[in-house]
């Protein structure tokens, strides 16, 4: 497993040219496809579900943020002449007699988050775009943005795309100056609502917490800042907001593994190393540690980067690292994945910027293992410095609400997620299948816990203990059946038990293993083990309840490599209703040495653990659940 030094390389001056020569290049290679009047850059691939018109908006403005950022740090230095080029693009967008014309807002929803995109790169270039733009072309690009005014959002994460949207108009002089003064405090009370604690936010009413959490979530608040200045609005939100984002990064820097590579769950993973945004959010807002955050995001980029993200041509494609397509999403499109320029926001602070002088500091991962619970997503972070991988034990995020029982989506609703693994990417309708606690019908097919009840995430003298209650179910056949889970954690080990309310065949699903070649197996005693030349996933169960060991195998299921492996444990009859039972889980680099299980006695529901590095723990875990 390759690990990233403690003394963090390169400096920052060589860290910041490098990210700058990223951004040019992508850049280039971006303008290459577009139209004649540079309205559009239509890149090449598969159009998502809202058409090539929308395409071609996406490429343009998600690109022009980047050009935005990088002209502005370095302060309207321009030699690629890219302003001018995008300069044109917004005069041909927003001319009602060009065959250029963007989509409007009233025909499509999807060009109010584009709206948002352009209104940063304007805001950002301002001096050297707005302010020297024809008063013709100004007055169509606003009356364009002002097709946001008063206009409808879905319930989540859009609420910001017409803050900055408005924000940018109101600066700008609008005329309706009235009608946006109401729509921000409106949107501004609405993010309010989206709150939970700690500084984290949901993408919406339920248990949606995911990248956007940070990328949008924490990124658009300060960027509204930068753009509200000294405004009475801005005066009154920015103490809570920049509170917020300071919070929130203290979790933030416990989920990048030591080769940079972000937690591979939720939707939208197309953006790649957008994950870094919420890093430079807090480094242009003045947040936590400089150095560590630009450090965090440096890692991030360079993470895609050395696993071939950018095509040799310089493109960004839809996939993780290379072309997946199997990820894109109804709404993704090759244009839509320059989102991933939010990865690179920090170019907007020049050189001689206090924030690229700090010196680099380590991630938490670099130093020693480290557990937290972050109680509103309901996840216990695991980080271990002798592979470098962090895991997320999920107990509380399934994106939905209490009650909505449907199909487990393998992104959101798995046990573990990690930096170093990736779910199986099946159909949710064919139920989970791997990194699950899940009951067995009388076909086999496994349970979903979707719409779980209730959970809670807390870390004990270095262990972590989390647990729900919900009903394990079968969306096809409408049955129900009561369980309650609970995870046990301490560095790399876990123990996973659950019990049911009625009798059925139970089965406890493991970490995947993926690889170019296939991985291997070790069948035991009620025990199994996976293994690649980078990582090892093992499975040993606690007592005889689940003897029946065996490894599934899927091709070409994630984006990490053609062929995954996932230890399975599995019960050989109907488990006794309101037991307990469970095994040990482990997930762990290949590299280190195989850990001996903890010895654990489960006794009705007191569970006695003596964990390998000397640690004995008594657990009631009725109380747990309680």
């Amino acid at each position: 497993m390759p690990t990233v030094p403690t003394d963090p390389t390169p400096d920052a001056a060589t860290g910041r040219e490098e990210l700058r020569d990223l951004a040019r290049r992508l850049l280039r290679r971006a303008l290459d496809f577009g139209s004649p009047g540079h309205a559009r850059i239509d890149l090449p691939g598969t159009d998502s579900a809202y058409g090539s018109d929308v395409g071609g908006l996406e490429g343009f403005a998600r690109t022009f943020v980047l050009a935005a950022a990088l002209v502005a740090g370095d302060r309207g230095h321009d030699p690629d002449g890219f302003l001018a080029w995008y300069g044109e693009g917004l005069a041909a967008g927003t001319d009602p007699a060009s065959d250029e014309r963007w989509v409007s807002m009233r025909d499509h929803s999807q060009p109010k988050v584009e709206a948002a995109s352009l209104a940063v790169g304007l805001h950002l270039t301002r001096p050297w775009l707005w302010d020297r733009m024809d008063d013709a072309v100004r007055g169509r690009v606003m009356a364009y943005l002002e097709e946001w005014i008063g206009s409808e959002y879905p319930p989540c994460n859009w609420v910001w795309f017409r803050i900055l949207t408005e924000q940018f108009l109101l600066n700008a002089g609008s005329a309706r100056a009235a009608e946006i003064e109401r729509d921000l405090d409106l949107d501004l009370d609405y993010v309010e609502s989206l709150y939970r604690a700690d500084g984290w936010y949901s993408d919406g009413a339920g248990r949606h917490f995911d990248h956007y959490a940070g990328w949008v979530m924490q990124v658009y608040p300060t960027l509204w800042l930068l753009m509200a200045g000294d405004s009475p609005r801005a005066a009154r939100w920015a103490p809570l907001f920049r509170e917020r984002l300071s919070r929130y990064l203290e979790d933030a820097v416990h989920l990048v593994g030591a080769d940079g590579a972000p937690l591979f769950q939720g939707r939208s993973l197309i953006y790649r190393f957008a994950a870094a945004a919420p890093l430079w959010a807090g480094v242009l807002a003045g947040c936590g540690e400089a150095g560590q955050l630009r450090e965090g995001a440096r890692r991030i980029v360079a993470h895609f980067l050395d696993h071939g993200a950018v095509t040799d041509d310089d493109r960004l494609t839809l996939g993780w690292f290379g072309p997946w397509p199997a990820m894109a999403q109804h709404y993704s499109g090759p244009g839509s994945v320059y989102w991933a320029s939010k990865g690179l926001l920090g170019l907007a602070l020049p050189e001689d910027s206090p924030a690229w002088q700090a010196p680099a500091v380590a991630l938490p991962i670099d130093g020693a293992d480290s557990i937290r619970a972050i109680e509103s997503p309901g996840w216990i972070v695991s980080g271990t410095a002798r592979d470098g991988i962090v895991r997320v034990f999920n107990l509380g995020t399934d994106h939905a609400a209490a009650g909505e029982f449907r199909s487990d989506d393998p992104l959101y609703a798995r046990v573990g997620y990690s930096t170093a693994t990736a779910p199986v990417l099946a159909p949710p309708d064919a139920g989970p299948v791997d990194n699950a606690i899940v009951l067995l019908d009388e076909n086999g097919l496994p349970s979903h816990r979707t719409g779980f009840e209730d959970f809670r995430v807390a870390v004990d003298d270095g262990t972590g203990i989390g647990a729900w209650t919900g009903e394990a179910h079968w969306p096809a056949s409408g049955e129900r059946v009561s369980i309650d889970a609970v995870v046990i954690v301490r560095g790399s080990q876990e123990l996973r038990l659950v019990r049911a309310a009625a009798p059925r065949r139970a089965a406890i699903l493991g970490w995947p293993v993926t690889a170019d070649a296939p991985p291997s197996e070790l069948l035991g005693d009620g025990s199994v083990a996976v293994a690649s030349l980078r990582l090892r996933s093992t499975l040993a169960s606690l007592g005889d309840a689940l003897a029946n060991a065996r490894v599934s195998r899927y091709a070409d299921a994630t984006p990490l490599g053609s062929c995954t492996a996932v230890p399975e444990l599995l019960s050989d009859g109907e488990l006794t209703p309101g037991r307990w039972w469970g095994a040990h889980v482990e997930l762990a680099g290949a590299d280190v040495a195989p850990s001996v299980p903890p010895h654990a006695e489960l006794s009705g529901s007191r569970l006695r653990i003596g964990w390998r590095d000397g640690v004995d723990q008594e657990i009631d875990l009725d109380e747990i659940v309680a």
